[in-house]
């Protein structure tokens, strides 16, 4: 059963079921009678009278005229957020058999409704002062499950832009010899001679400035030198040349700085589409840096998230009948809680393996067995 009552929805006090009801005020005392929708009602001291009669020792107001629950709604609050994480754990298996299949993105949209689920069950057992240590747990496992299955949805993007690059770096090594770090030259921007390059043809213009170099005095040597460059560069059969291997040289180094350009703007993504921003933003990160060191391999999973949960109900459960109060702070209880504590703060970052028992389905066959020991309560 999923609590759904609504502010707005009016609730008919003879037939709603008593703890969905405890639970549903729990998520909003303090809360005026005005702000409960009922039928058959007249009015609101009625409304007050009617909840006291109904839940005996466990409605109370304030100065206010506010409703509020007493300790005694606690076992009510409890039974009815049990029910609540059994959906929850529905939607964390939902969330397992995704990502398993590749769909981290609806992995995504699971773990967060088991979330929002388990989080209102955190939040309604603190009004009634109830804490459990394995209920925090569960909501830990499933953070983490979401966390790493929105890293898998931003990876998909980031390794199509980088496989992208790779494929732009391997053409502009082909169209250069395969030598990217050293491309050629380029021979119409070398300041050297045409007698220094053997690629060049000299043209009949070329060679009779140099032999009129070679035949003056000193002094008129540099004017004749800088007539033969120029007369190079001029010659009509040494442009046609420089043209010619200027334009293949282009070409690859072109694709080589576009290949190391994109490999350096796929490494550090500084811009992203809308879509991966806001991916990484539910996956938690702040920047895409993070990413790269992130496995391949999807996280291993956990298949006894079922028997955990049993486990923590069970606990739930003892605590709840021992007295209905929480552990005082001193009590053996908070050592272990604290020992609990310290034992997750040593493994941060990994996935508390738990004993699984598939043949006994989802949950190891104990919730029958809670539910029929609330019953008690």
């Amino acid at each position: 059963m999923t609590v759904s009552l609504e502010l707005n929805q009016p609730i008919n006090l003879q037939t709603v079921e008593d703890n969905e009801f405890l639970f549903y005020l729990a998520g909003r005392v303090p809360v005026s009678p005005a702000n409960i929708a009922v039928t058959a009602v007249p009015s609101e001291v009625s409304l007050v009278d009617v909840l006291r009669s109904q839940y005996p020792g466990m409605i109370e107001t304030d100065p206010s005229g506010y409703i509020r629950l007493t300790a005694k709604a606690r076992p009510g609050v409890v039974k009815a957020g049990i029910n609540v994480v059994r959906d929850a754990n529905e939607d964390v298996a939902a969330g397992k058999s995704n990502a398993e299949a590749g769909d981290y993105e609806s992995a995504v949209d699971a773990f967060q409704s088991a979330e929002a689920k388990v989080e209102a069950v955190v939040e309604r057992f603190n009004v009634v002062d109830y804490e459990s240590e394995k209920i925090l747990d569960l909501l830990e496992y499933i953070n983490r499950r979401q966390h790493d299955a929105g890293k898998q949805v931003a990876r998909e993007p980031i390794e199509a832009t980088l496989e992208e690059a790779e494929q732009l770096e391997t053409t502009g090594e082909k169209q250069c010899g395969g030598n990217s770090a050293n491309p050629p030259e380029k021979p119409y921007l070398s300041s050297k001679s045409g007698a220094d390059s053997p690629e060049r043809t000299k043209s009949p213009g070329a060679t009779s400035s140099i032999a009129t170099a070679e035949a003056t005095e000193d002094g008129e040597s540099d004017s004749k030198e800088t007539d033969r460059s120029s007369t190079t560069l001029e010659s009509p059969s040494l442009v046609s040349s420089t043209d010619t291997e200027g334009s293949g040289s282009t070409e690859a180094e072109s694709l080589i700085t576009q290949s190391h350009t994109f490999r350096s703007n796929a490494g550090e993504l500084d811009a992203v589409s809308d879509s991966t921003a806001k991916n990484l933003e539910r996956a938690g990160f702040e920047t895409v840096g993070e990413l790269t060191g992130v496995s391949k391999s999807v996280l291993t999973d956990v298949d006894g998230v079922g028997p955990m949960l049993a486990g923590l109900l069970l606990d739930i459960v003892r605590e709840a009948t021992s007295g209905g109060t929480t552990p005082a702070a001193g009590t053996q209880a908070n050592d272990d809680n604290a020992s609990r504590q310290g034992d997750r703060s040593s493994t941060a970052g990994t996935v508390p393996t738990v004993e699984s028992d598939d043949t006994t389905g989802e949950d190891g066959g104990i919730m029958d067995d809670i539910a029929a020991e609330f019953d008690d309560l």
